[in-house]
């Protein structure tokens, strides 16, 4: 598929808006907007691969290509973000803190950075910028995603590929129960790069049903159904902070998957009234920008932590940090993505 579609850059935005919401503890959307961006990550690398071989799909060589050619245009704002972030931290521990063990401890953490493994352990390791750790997930994941496409390929039907969702689906809930308890289990059922994987395939099984539906619908069928899309989001939005239902197995983001993969499915389609909506041109810009602004936001959040907020003091002003730091990611966005263009001769999209 070589056309962009709209609406799920709309949704790549409002995803982002959420994660940047919850870190502006504005209110709790982050688990959603992580849920999508795997997802979302699965589903459009299925419906943009050509068709592989299994040579090709087990290749070593080819998944690292595979690997790096997906994450090669982010990855300069990676390292911007992450110099950013060690240099206030670097400070902190010389000037401030005086520990040296903590500068090492930094420069340690540079190196699992610059070679995106930072996320592939448990060990715990200085953290310089914390989102980055989705960067180092999907670089583990898309080293195995040309095998995990290669199967796909051979789904040949719609009701197949639902069979193959309710397996994936019950085999992450199978590990969730499993780890559930275990010391790590925040990190093992958030952070782990295989658990994140389920995600992934499941988004690749949307992809799967996306192409073999043969569903036709009206303006105004497609707008209820996008309705209904967007409902069930919500209800399991505030159903997850809220702990109104016990979520038992339904471990951490295990609970979006549905509503979730059913909203991605719906809105790739475009036909909607809500489509339209996500389809504006200032969502599909933020969607564009998604995942530069997503390593950006939170290095601008260190800055107006440590900066800004020392100084008047941080309150109640959860939500102008939102804006303040929402504005200034945008702008800084732009300006990076218009540098790089110039400097590595590439586009600013990812």
């Amino acid at each position: 598929m070589t056309k962009k579609i709209q609406s799920l850059q709309g949704i790549r935005a409002v995803a982002f808006i959420g994660i940047l919401l919850q870190h502006a503890s504005v209110i709790c959307m982050g688990s959603f907007g992580v849920s999508v961006f795997f997802i979302l990550s699965g589903f459009v690398a299925y419906i943009c691969s050509k068709d592989l071989s299994l040579k090709e799909a087990i290749s070593p060589v080819e998944s690292v290509k595979f690997a790096i050619k997906r994450i090669k245009k982010i990855y300069p704002t990676h390292i911007m973000t992450m110099l950013g972030v060690a240099v206030l931290l670097s400070y902190e521990a010389l000037f401030v803190d005086k520990s040296k063990d903590d500068f090492i401890g930094i420069l340690r953490s540079m190196l699992y950075h610059v070679t995106l493994t930072h996320n592939w352990s448990i060990a715990q390791k200085n953290t310089l910028n914390g989102v980055s750790w989705f960067l180092s997930a999907i670089l583990f994941i898309y080293i195995f995603a040309p095998f995990m496409i290669w199967g796909a390929k051979h789904i040949k039907s719609f009701s197949v590929s639902i069979v193959c969702f309710v397996i994936t689906l019950s085999a992450q809930t199978i590990f969730a129960y499993f780890v559930a308890g275990l010391s790590d289990e925040l990190y093992l059922l958030y952070n782990f790069p295989i658990f994140r994987m389920f995600d992934f395939f499941i988004g690749i099984l949307v992809g799967v049903c996306y192409q073999k539906t043969t569903w036709k619908c009206s303006f105004g069928t497609s707008t209820i159904v996008e309705l209904l899309a967007i409902v069930l989001c919500i209800i399991s939005n505030i159903f997850y902070i809220t702990d109104s239902i016990p979520l038992t197995m339904l471990k951490e983001d295990i609970w979006f998957i549905i509503p979730n993969s059913f909203a991605i499915f719906c809105f790739a389609f475009g036909k909607g009234f809500f489509s339209k909506i996500l389809s504006s041109r200032i969502l599909v810009k933020i969607g564009d920008y998604s995942g530069h602004m997503f390593l950006i936001s939170q290095c601008v959040f260190y800055y107006i932590n440590v900066i800004v907020f020392k100084i008047i003091g941080e309150n109640d002003l959860n939500i102008m940090k939102a804006t303040l730091v929402f504005v200034l990611t945008y702008c800084f966005t732009v300006l990076w993505t218009k540098v790089c263009g110039k400097l590595f001769n590439r586009g600013n999209r990812i």
